[in-house]
Order: C-alpha cells, then structure tokens, then sequence
C-alpha cells in the first residue's frame, strides 16, 4: 500500500512540472499556426484538406526542428540552424555543421509563423536572434559564416528576411517583452537600406562588394518594410529588379527554348545589375545557369504575387506563370521529372567538381523539393490548379532519398540536404496559406475581366502587312513611354478613336509645356519578342496631324537581342513642320544618323533587323493634340506563294412579280381604278466562306562562330583556364569587363604576390572550339599568324606558347618564342605573332614530338610572364589569319503554319418573291358599272447570315547560314575501292485549281446539304530498286571495321480521305397561271486525283575493307510527289415557262480512302573482325582509388587506367594545387588495354591533407611519349 502510494506521488509530481514547464514555455500568439488564410491573389492547392495540409507543415516542421535547430557551440541564450553535409572539409578544409546568416533568417521566419502555445518557436526565434547579434561585421549585419571560412561580410539575404521575421514578431507577439522586435526591425531595415541597396536601387549581394543575383530579389519584403516603416523608397525597391534584371530576362533569346518555341522564364545565378552576364569568381560555379541560387527566384517573385499581386510589377505574375507553365509543357504536367539544374533556355544541364563522390553533376539529374517547390509557389500566380495540385503533391510525398515524406538525403557532401530541407519549410508555408501578410491584406481589388491563361480565347487575329510597325487598330499601345520628355513638357498616349487617316482608331498625344516631349512606342505585332525584323526596309512612313507650325523629328531604337546593340537613329537636325491636317511623311532610311544622345556603345549602323522603339520628339508643343497613324516599313520583304481561294456563295437572287388584280362593275361608264400594295417578306440565307490567307514570317538565326578567333571573350566564360608557377604566387584567370580592347569583355590575369625565379604562366582554352568532351582543340589548319591586345604595366616582359592537342592527329608539343619576349607598354599594345618563327619549347609539353606545329588540333594558349611581372595584365582578341575563308551557304526552311479565324457576318438582300394572285370582285351597281384593276407588288427582304472560316497558313523563312570547309583529299584507290552511285529524288507538290462561274436567274432556291461517306481503296505502289554489289578482299594487318548496311523496301499502306461534292436536283411540279420562271442550279465538284509515283533507285555499292581512317557513307532516298487537282463547275439552266419547277439541290460529300504504298529500309548490320591495338598510344579511363586516401592506413593507392597500345615505360607525377611537382614515380611498361599502378603509402606519407594534381606520362615501342590528362588525388588521414 506505501509502495503504490509512493508511485502516485512521483506520478503526480511528474506531471506537475511537465504542466508548469508547458505554462512558463507557451507562447502567447495572436496569429497562431494554423492560419490557413487565402492570399488576395493566386491559387492554392485544393486536392487536400486545409486540416491535411496543416498536418504536412506540422509533420515537416517536427523532422526540421529535430535534425537541423541546434544549440551546440552555442554562447548561453543561443540558438543556430545548422548546415550539415556541406563538404566543407573536402575542398577549404573548414569543419562541417556551421551556420551561415542565410540559415539564421530562414529558421527565424519560418519559427515566427510556427508559433503555438504546443510549438512554443519564440523560444527558437530568440535565440537565433541573439546569435544574429552576437555575430556582427562591422556595419552591423550579420556575417555570413560563423565560423569563417571564406570571409566575412554581410549577405543581404538573409538580413532582409531577418527584417521580414522582426517585423512578424512584433505581430505575433508584441514588443513589450525582452526584445523590442518593433525598434530592432525598423533598425536593420535602415542598415541594409544604407549598406545593401544601392543609390539606384539596385540588390547588392552584402555590404561588402557589387553584382546581381535574382535570387536575393525580395520585393515582397520591400513592401512589407515600406508599408511597416512609412519610408516610400523601399516601394522603388520592390519594382527596381522587375525592370532591370526581369525584365532582361523575360524576352531574351537565352530563355528561348527552340525546340518547344516557348520562353523559360529562367533567370541565372549571377549576372550584372543590368542583366547582362558576369560572375563574382571562380568559386561561383555555373553562374549563368538556373541552379542552386537561381531556383529561389520562382518563389519569391510567385510569392509577391500572391500578397500584392501586380502591384509591384506585372511581371511578378507574368513571369512567374511563364516559369510554371513551361515545367509543366516541358514534362507533360509530370513533376517528378523536373531535375535541379538547367541552362535558361530549359535544356537539363550538369556540372562535376570531381572532387568528391557521389559528385554535383549527381544530384544535378536529382528529382528535388528545391526546385519542384520553388516552381509550385511560382505556379500559384496561374490558372491552372491540376498543375498546382500536382506539383504540391510531388512536393509533400516526395523521396529524397530517405523514403516518400522524410527529409533530404542526397549523399553528396554539398549542404544541398540542409538547402533543400530547409526551401520546403518555407513552400509548404507559404502554399497551404500559413504564411499571411504580417501587415494585412490590402483592399481586395474590383476584378474587371476574369482570364484563365489555361483556357485560351480564341479571337479573330487580322494578318499584319510586312511592314507594319503600328496601324493602331489592335486598341492598345504596346510600352507607351514619354518618360524623356523634359524641359517643362510632358506628354500622355492613348490609342483614340476620336479622330484618324484610316481604320477605327490612331494614337492621340496631349502634350504641355515649351520644352520637348518625346513619345516612344513598341510594336504590338512583335510576337512577344520586343522587336520586330524589317531586312529589306529602305523607308519608313507614317500619317500625323497636329497643329500647323508644330517641328517634330523621329529616332528608330534598336532591340539588344537579334543582332542589336541599342543604338538610336534618327533625323534629328533635318526636323519637319505639322500643317495642321493630315499629312503623309516618308523617310529614307540611308539618311538617318546615330542620334547624338543615344548610349556610347554600338556599331554606329541601323540593325533594321531588331527595331524595338518607334520614338517621335515634339519641339516646343505647349499644349497642343496630334495623332499619328499607319507607322509602317517600305521596301523589299519576303513575300508568300499565295493559293487560290474558292468562296461558294449561294443567296437567292431578286425576282419581281407582278400582279394583277380586275374587279368587274357594271357601270354606264366604265373606267379602270389602281390599286398598289406592298407586300414584305424576310427570308435568312446562310452562306459560307472559306479564306486561305499566307503570311510570310522571317526567323533570324544565331550569327555563326566567328571565323579565325580563339577567344574575344565575349562568351563571358574561359575554357579550361590553368596556371603554372614555381610556387612563389597564386595565379586568378577571369573573364572581366573592367578593362577591353574591343566588344565588352576581355582575359583578366591577377597574381597574389609579383612571381619569382621563373615567373607565372596563364592557359586558356578556346571556349570555340567544337571538339567532342573531354577534348577542347579548335582547328587552325592553314594559319600563318597569330594576333593578340595585350595591356601590361611597362616594363613587363612575356613570351607566348601554343600547346597542341594529343588528338586530332597532333602529339602534344609546346611552341613559344621563348628567347624573344616582349615587353609591355602600359597601355593596349597590339602583338603579331609569326607561326614560322615559334620553335618547340624546351620545358613544356611532348619533347619527342614530329617537330612540326600541328595547326589542326590547337589546345591552348599561354603567356608566361617573367619573374617580379605586378600586375594585372588584360588580354583581349587573341585571332589566328591567313586559314581560307569558308564558304557561307545561305539555307531558307518554310513552315506553314494553320491559323483558324471565325468570322460573322450579316447580309440583308432585297428580295422579291414571285406570287400571282388574281381577284375577282362583283359590284352590282344598277348605274355605272366600274372596273378596277390591282396591282400587287411583294418586296423580300433576306436576311443573309455568312460564316466565314478562315484559314491562315503562315509560312516560316528560316536563314540558316552554314560554315562549310570544303578539304579535298586525292588519292590513288587501291584494287577493292568503293564506287557509290546516289540518286536523289526531290520533293514536287503541284497544286491545280479551275472553277467555272455560269450565271442563272433563279426563282425559288432550296439547298440541302448531305454528306454521304464513300470510301474507295486504292493502291499506290511506290517501288525502289536497290542493286548491291559487295567485293570482300582479304584485309591487310590493322584493318579497319566496315560495316555494310542493306536497304529492304517495305510496303506501308497509308490511308488518304478525299471528299468529292455532288449535286443532286429534285424537281417539284406546281401548276399555276402561265409564268416565265428561270432556276439557278449550281454544281459543286471537288475531285482530288492521286497520282502514282514508281520510282527506280539504282545504287551500286562495292565494300572494301580499307585501311585505317577510312569513312562510312550513308545515303538515304526519300520520294514524294503529291498532286492535288480541285475542279469548281456551276451550270445555269433555263426552264420553260409553263410551270414553276422548284429544285432542290443536295450536296454529296463522298470520301475516298487512298492507300498508300511507301518504302521503308531495313538496315542489315555485318560486324568483320575489331583489331586489339591502335596505331597510337593513348592513356584513358583513369580512376583512383580509395578516394580519398589515407597514408596511414597501410593500404596502397591504386591508379588504373587504359592504354590503347602497348608501352615500354611509365611515370606518375604528383603536384600540389599550384602545379608544383613534388614527387615523379617511373614504372616499368605494360600491355594494350587496363593497366594498375600502385603506389606504396610511405611514397607520399608526409604529405599533410589536401587536394594534390597527378600526371601520367608513357613511351610507346618507338619511344614517343604521351601524357594523359591532369587528375586529382585526395588525402585525408
């Protein structure tokens, strides 16, 4: 009894400090979790219930909280998100679960909106709070790192969103307590105002440093802050990167996905302010590409919408539906195929460190919540919910690799789990609606039209002349602008209907003020591309009327994209006078001139391929309206084949009868009384139309690689950039814009200390070239000089070397005029370098080369500079001359394209229906008999109700300009050579139309129409003789596969349907007063005739197995002929007068089913024997392992590797990272194919942990020695 009694107790206690230990850590909320609030804007998912989708956030919370919220290495008061699996220890030697400012903010937002008196997060957010503080740079803003690793420094955003999170707190639980979440928001807001956001409102990436990333774009934030603090700058802020950044992106042609026709909506991981390409350094891998930063893009700027709307910038909608929706046409609505990096124009894309294992490229291909996640949110500013909700489920019942539902598991040692883990806290808060506006919701706004982007409406959409800029009937204005308008004037544009020279409507300028107002307008007929392609325009010509006396000149604004450069054009200096009605105005093009105040850069010519801008300056208006209409281009464009178009009307033709009416009267002078009267009778007529209307539309293609050069830079990446030293510095390769020759990029070379002994050496590869990975060798066969900019302090003196290729029929030798350097100058100096006087250098590269400079296979270019060399050194436009110039074959591809338009339209016709009506009346009057006569007149209105079915065939010219290098080999064939005969068969299509149009008077029409299906079989046999003759000779030693490919014809039967009109004539009989009665009859024939093809291929192939480096043929035939002939008969007849004979027409459409017979080839594949060596020795296939290696553990390291051919010998060469060698082992020789190299531990025992580079050299039986390629070994004890 005391033993049970004693339990009790200890129970009893037990839950007594479990409830006060709950009471003292509740959290007191006023917007506690679940919220589960709709957004003023968007979607949210609607396959779960709200209760469902707060168990998700509940559940994943609870996983979050376990793995990452930490409170080791923590000061008293603390907490920290930790970031597990970063690698850190791999590539800097850094310990691995840090934390990072980033992380900081994340869990801080996410821990305010988790608050709940059972969640109890303030605790969490407190902590992380004091850990913010305690960790400050010296402008007040957290470091980014703790502990350091890289450097210090702020990054903005994280600092933003901690702001985000304050501002929340002060919401959720006031500011009354401890922390005055009010005071510290309005604080750091201020901070990372004046230390993060520049004077032009552009997003720093820290307090430290400059350049663009989208992904720290928060414009939500931006207006929370504004709305919270009353400063009105933030609201700048919020649209600032829209304009820039966004906005260079939403149209580019590097977010144009070729093959669906569909722009991205990607935006890079890094680029500059303005949009344009750059990247902060090495260690920002990839930066052009939608990756790891990137993704967040999608979700901040969905999550703008859905709060503000487009308050901020339509393109916070726009943009994010294009990224949602192109996932969606890009895997078929599937997001489990939706990987975790790509290049902007959507093609799936993947980068190794090869550093580590499993390696980035890995995860690259990985199905992830990053990006899915990050697309659902973005998804939120559509239409489409089945979308939506796909993309919410794929989210929460994702595998990451610890099974469907449970946290990130990767295996690749890149933080990626803690990154991912962490993103879809936030998306799953955000998505089911449990992360509201701390400050409200604005007004919900009036909706004026409701538009499901999903569902499109279909309009009639007119077909644009060729050289129409602008006709102003579309209604709107595509980018009205009149921002430049200065000097007291100011400028407003709308599209009126209140006065124009043509069409419905024009665009009116008001304008005020003496100075200038300067309107700029874009095409709306430019295809969604921001510019429209004029080639072949010589003029442009325009309508206006203003007030007499008005000057005005006009400037033509180049696009960036197609060629462009941004430049304006116009005549300003030769300005023209308004008179006040409408007048025409007609510009030459060749007298326009880059215009004075256009910006700096450009090529000073009208690249009338890409204009963006029709702009017009009005000289000292006051205030004053003027219209402007028909903008258009003259000159000579592309135009279409145009087809004959039949248009069968049927509407009943007027017929007047008359009608005589006698009264008979007795009367004793007779006399004859008129009577008139007007009967109407409306009568609808249903005629169809069938338009076929061409349009011709003008595709720009990409400009070709520029011919001879080896690299302007103007890619913004290097290939294959490298370095070599004697240890004394650290030598950096950027591509750069500070400093260039010409275009806007050039090679930037910076040293860490002036080198000593022997100097520094900087490598390039050729980012041109287009040898197949992993070679990068571009081809310069026939080059006699070479050129380079170079700018280098004076004094400076360097020389240059060439590498070869070990591919491509080249041997891996350096060449360099070492011995005759040059010197710098301080400024661009221009260097000429002559192929014949490099010599091959005696400390670089294969020394038992063929001593012949093999131009054919150039692998780099190095410049070496001599010891005490400060920098740094900027070299631009290295070209190679004196190659023959390729030939440029121009291509033109058609596509037709079908465009259906609907169109009604309504035709009343005057009609008279023929009616004899006789009446007799009797008067019996005893005097005077009276006779009257009655005339009856029956008018007919019809009404006539046209449908018009237009097809548009849009067809495509595509100029295709094609480098062809044209090498012609002579030999002298051996007995057994090849002779290949090819025929080829071009494709015909003939189309034939007649119609014949006889005109007949009709009185009484009746149409029916019937469609009877008649289906004929018809057999067309398409035959193809194929002759082969096969010689075999016995092959010599080291032949050469060949393989031999038979073609067998097969017959395919292809169903063709072809309707044929037949009018059928039922004659009705009604006896009635003698009448002359005319009939209409019209008969429609469509006969499609096909036409059989036979057609003979004679190919004679003679097979000989042939030495090495010979090439297999490949010839394939197709022949199509199709004849389609359309006849169109109408007949008029001429029936007798004694009877009113009513015809009913019926229309017989008959379809006859045509099969087809085509050829199909089947390849036969005949294998001869594979030979085990080659004639050259190659070192291939390497791998090392274990990776990484430890020294002490007495296991040997082991390389292998293939080898083509047999060799003598071998050596290993082991660098350090600076490409100093501190270790050569020499093995004896081996055999063709896989080879093992081990290497004892007590060979390198001493090395301390780290990267290191080895080498693999080996001589073949002739005693030729190749090198592989450069790979790395990893020690770690």
């Amino acid at each position: 009894m005391i033993k049970n009694l004693l339990k009790m107790r200890i129970i009893i206690g037990t839950l007594f400090l479990i409830i006060i230990h709950t009471s003292i850590f509740a959290d007191t909320c006023n917007l506690p979790f679940p919220q589960g609030q709709d957004y003023p804007y968007g979607l949210r998912p609607n396959n779960y219930t709200q209760a469902q989708m707060n168990q998700h956030v509940q559940a994943w919370f609870d996983k979050w909280r376990a793995k990452y919220l930490t409170q080791n290495n923590c000061a008293v008061g603390e907490w920290r998100v930790q970031r597990t699996e970063t690698g850190n220890t791999i590539h800097k030697g850094c310990p691995e679960n840090d934390t990072v400012s980033e992380g900081i903010a994340y869990g801080m937002v996410v821990c305010v909106y988790m608050s709940s008196a059972t969640n109890n997060t303030k605790q969490y957010f407190d902590g992380m709070w004091n850990y913010y503080q305690n960790h400050l740079d010296g402008n007040g803003l957290m470091n980014w790192q703790i502990p350091y690793c890289d450097s210090g420094g702020a990054a903005i955003d994280a600092d933003q969103d901690v702001v985000q999170a304050l501002i929340m707190a002060d919401k959720q639980w006031g500011s009354g307590g401890a922390i005055n979440y009010r005071n510290e928001a309005i604080a750091l807001a201020a901070k990372v105002l004046q230390y993060e956001i520049t004077a032009a409102n552009d997003i720093r990436p820290g307090d430290g440093w400059d350049g663009g990333n989208p992904s720290y774009f928060a414009p939500y934030t931006y207006r929370m802050i504004g709305d919270y603090t009353g400063v009105t700058r933030w609201y700048s802020v919020a649209s600032r990167t829209y304009n820039t950044i966004v906005k260079y992106y939403y149209n580019s042609s590097m977010t144009y996905d070729s093959a669906l026709g569909i722009y991205t909506g990607l935006q890079p991981n890094w680029c500059n302010y303005d949009g344009t390409s750059w990247s902060p350094g090495d260690w920002a891998m990839e930066s052009g590409t939608w990756w790891w930063d990137a993704i967040r893009h999608a979700w901040r700027q969905g999550y703008d919408y859905v709060l503000y709307g487009t308050l901020n910038h339509q393109l916070a909608q726009d943009n994010s539906f294009r990224v949602s929706q192109y996932f969606k046409t890009k895997y078929s609505g599937a997001p489990s195929l939706i990987k975790s990096h790509y290049q902007l124009n959507g093609t799936e894309h993947s980068y190794c460190r090869d550093d580590r294992t499993p390696d980035l490229c890995d995860e690259d291909v990985m199905n992830l919540p990053g990006p899915v996640g990050a697309v659902a949110v973005a998804a939120m500013a559509g239409q489409d919910q089945n979308w939506l909700n796909a993309l919410y489920n794929r989210l929460v019942t994702m595998d990451a690799g610890n099974g469907p539902g449970e946290l990130t598991e990767t295996g690749v040692m890149w933080g990626t789990d803690y990154f991912c883990d962490l993103l879809k806290m936030q998306y799953m808060l955000v998505l089911t609606g449990n992360m509201p506006n701390p400050n409200g919701n604005y007004p919900t706004p009036t909706h004026t039209y409701t538009w499901d982007p999903a569902i499109p409406t279909f309009t009639p959409t007119p077909t644009v002349a060729a050289g129409m800029f602008d006709d102003f009937e579309t209604g709107v204005l595509s980018n009205p602008d009149t921002s430049e308008s200065g000097g007291g004037s100011t400028a407003t544009l709308t599209n009126s209907t209140a006065d124009k020279y043509e069409g419905a409507r024009s665009m009116r300028v008001d304008t005020t003020g003496t100075g200038w107002a300067l309107i700029s307008i874009n095409s709306p007929y430019d295809g969604g591309y921001g510019y429209r392609d004029f080639t072949g325009a010589a003029a442009l010509t325009f309508y206006i009327k203003a007030p007499a006396g008005k000057a005005f000149f006009i400037q033509l604004t180049e696009s960036m994209a197609n060629g462009g450069d941004g430049e304006r054009f116009s005549n300003r200096g030769n300005a023209l006078t308004t008179t006040g009605a409408w007048q025409p105005v007609t510009i030459n093009l060749s007298s326009l001139t880059r215009d004075q105040y256009t910006p700096a850069y450009g090529d000073n010519a009208l690249d009338i391929q890409a204009i963006q801008s029709f702009v017009m300056q009005l000289e000292n208006p006051g205030t004053t309206t003027a219209y402007v209409d028909r903008i258009m281009f003259t000159g000579t464009f592309p135009t279409a084949t145009h087809t004959a178009t039949s248009t069968p009307t049927r509407t009943l033709v007027n017929t007047y009868t008359f009608t005589y009416t006698a009264t008979s009267t007795n009367t004793v002078n007779p006399m004859w009384t008129h009577t008139f009267t007007n009967t109407y009778t409306n009568t609808a007529t249903n005629t169809n139309t069938y338009t076929v209307t061409n349009t011709a539309t003008q595709t720009p293609t990409l400009p070709p690689i520029p011919f001879g050069v080896f690299d302007n830079f103007e890619s913004t990446m290097l290939e294959s950039p490298n370095s070599e030293t004697d240890g004394s510095t650290i030598v950096t390769l950027a591509n750069t814009t500070e400093d260039k020759h010409s275009g806007t990029r050039a090679l930037k070379i910076t040293f860490s200390t002036p080198p000593s002994n022997w100097g520094a050496v900087g490598i390039i590869g050729s980012p041109y070239n287009q040898a197949a990975d992993p070679e990068y060798y571009i081809n310069f066969t026939g080059a006699d000089t070479m050129t380079f900019w170079i700018k280098a302090k004076l004094g400076d003196t360097f020389f240059i070397k060439l590498q070869e290729s070990d591919a491509a029929g080249a041997d891996g030798e350096y060449w360099s005029n070492r011995g005759g350097d040059w010197t710098g100058t301080g400024a661009w100096q221009l260097i000429t370098v002559n192929l014949a006087d490099l010599g091959v250098d005696p400390y670089s590269g294969n020394q038992g080369g063929n001593k012949t400079l093999d131009l054919q296979a150039i692998n780099d270019f190095a410049i070496q500079f001599n010891a005490g060399t400060p920098g740094p050194i900027y070299i631009d436009d290295i070209e190679f001359s004196g190659m023959s110039t390729p030939t440029q074959t121009p291509t033109v591809q058609s596509t037709s394209t079908y465009t259906y338009t609907f169109t009604n339209t309504y035709t009343n016709t005057n009609t008279a229906t023929a009616t004899y009506t006789y009446t007799e009346t009797s008067t019996n009057t005893p005097e005077i008999p009276t006779y009257t006569a009655t005339y009856t007149y029956t008018g007919t209105d019809t009404a006539t109700y046209t449908h018009t079915y237009t097809s548009t065939a849009t067809a495509t010219n595509t100029n295709t300009f094609t480098s062809t290098h044209t090498a012609t080999v002579t030999d002298t064939p051996p007995p057994g050579s090849t002779d290949t005969h090819t025929f080829t068969v071009t494709n015909t299509f003939t189309n034939t139309a007649t119609y014949t149009n006889t005109p007949t008077d009709t009185n009484t029409y009746t149409a029916t129409y019937t469609n009877t299906p008649t289906y004929t079989y018809t057999n067309t046999n398409t035959g193809t003789n194929t002759h082969t003759a096969t010689i075999t000779d016995t092959p010599p030693p080291g032949s050469t596969n060949t393989h031999t490919f038979t073609v067998t014809n097969t017959s395919t039967n292809t169903a063709t349907y072809t309707y044929t009109d037949t009018a059928t004539n039922t004659s009705t009989h009604t006896a009635t007063v003698p009448t002359a009665t005319y009939t209409y009859t019209a008969t429609n024939t469509n006969t499609a005739t096909s036409t059989n093809t036979f057609t003979n291929t004679n190919t004679a192939t003679i097979t000989n197995t042939v030495p090495p480096g010979s090439t297999n043929t490949y010839t394939h035939t197709v022949t199509n002929t199709f004849t389609n002939t359309h006849t169109f008969t109408n007949t008029n007849t001429a029936v007798p007068a004694t009877f009113t004979y009513t015809y009913t027409q019926v229309i017989t459409q008959t379809a006859t089913y045509t099969a087809t017979s085509v050829i199909v080839p089947t390849s036969t594949y005949t294998p001869t024997s594979q030979p085990t060596e080659t004639d050259k020795l190659e070192i291939k296939d390497r791998l090392v392992y274990p990776c990484p290696w430890n020294t002490d553990s007495g296991q040997s390291l082991k390389i292998r590797f293939t080898a083509t051919k047999r060799f003598t010998s071998a050596r290993i060469f082991i660098y350090t990272v600076n490409f100093r060698q501190i270790r050569m082992l020499e093995t004896p020789g081996g055999h063709a194919g896989q080879n093992i190299i081990e290497i004892h531990p007590n060979y390198l025992k001493n090395l301390s942990n780290g990267s290191y580079y080895y080498l693999i050299t080996a001589r073949d039986t002739a005693g030729k020695e190749v090198r592989a390629k450069v790979d790395k070994i990893l020690i770690l004890k």
